[in-house]
């Protein structure tokens, strides 16, 4: 679990700089034409209120196919929910790194974390906690490596999604929290080289920091942002508030354009099974790590 101080906002410029740099340089001997790495992370804390029950769900696909050339993938996600009086917290972590050179190859990679917590509210009382959270993605074309393929021969593309939204269960309404996009494809065709960017925030969310840094250049593109902020709202009345958090991340690589690149912005959970998952009795804990 990554543990920021709100206030060393230099350290997370530095970090995320040093984490770039050390990507490009642990490429593999036989000098990749194509590398394709995303990060995505969020937490939160400092809840003012407990929750009464907390619940994760981890799901993804892997399918990687090489029949002329090499493929490499790393997978790493870690995720928990812990429920205790003295310091709830959530985070959600997702890194998957993609890198490899082919005459006949594909790869997608696609893995979400949800949280959920389930907060009894009585009117008069303030829902408030912290959250941080980090999105970096890099596509690298090293066509110079390689006399097989052209940069305009190798289709990447990667997508993250940091997406946070409250239900209110007995008033059957919801409120808003934050939602975070970023896509990069690298292609030769127009129509799909879209790159996308977003950024919406709520009317109780805060943003206490946010650092951006992002190129869209032709054979190396990178989103990276940091950001740090509140979430407050007062309730006028009683209700019953279901929190969801859910992190996206996917990487796809191919010699053939095709419709599966990370196109699409997930659809969160759907509000039926939410409920279901945290109207758990007590406070429980849940962790779960993943690792390829």
């Amino acid at each position: 679990m990554l543990n920021f101080n709100f206030s060393l906002k230099s350290f997370f410029k530095l970090t995320l700089l040093a984490l770039v740099n050390s990507g490009v340089n642990c490429l593999p001997s036989y000098a990749a034409t194509f590398t394709s790495l995303s990060h995505v992370y969020f937490e939160m804390r400092d809840f003012s209120l407990s929750p009464q029950g907390v619940g994760l769900i981890n799901d993804g696909k892997v399918r990687i196919d090489a029949s002329e050339g090499i493929l490499e993938q790393s997978l790493d996600v870690d995720a928990a929910f812990s429920g205790e009086d003295i310091e709830s917290f959530a985070y959600a972590s997702i890194r998957n790194n993609l890198f490899g050179t082919g005459n006949d190859y594909y790869a997608k990679i696609e893995f979400s974390s949800s949280l959920f917590g389930a907060f009894p509210i009585l009117a008069g009382q303030v829902l408030r906690f912290n959250f941080t959270g980090f999105l970096w993605l890099a596509n690298q074309n090293n066509a110079s490596h390689s006399s097989i393929f052209s940069l305009e021969e190798e289709r990447i593309s990667n997508s993250g999604s940091i997406q946070l939204f409250f239900q209110d269960n007995l008033n059957q309404n919801s409120v808003e929290g934050l939602n975070i996009f970023g896509r990069l494809n690298n292609y030769s065709l127009e129509n799909l080289d879209l790159d996308t960017w977003e950024v919406d925030l709520g009317e109780n969310i805060t943003l206490t920091y946010q650092f951006e840094q992002i190129s869209f250049a032709d054979g190396n593109k990178y989103i990276q942002t940091i950001f740090t902020g509140t979430f407050e709202k007062y309730f006028t009345e009683d209700t019953q508030l279901t929190l969801v958090a859910v992190v996206d991340s996917c990487n796809y690589a191919s010699q053939t354009v095709n419709n599966n690149n990370c196109a699409i912005v997930p659809e969160p959970p759907n509000h039926l099974a939410v409920i279901v998952l945290v109207l758990i009795g007590g406070s429980i804990k849940l962790f779960s790590r993943v690792k390829n």
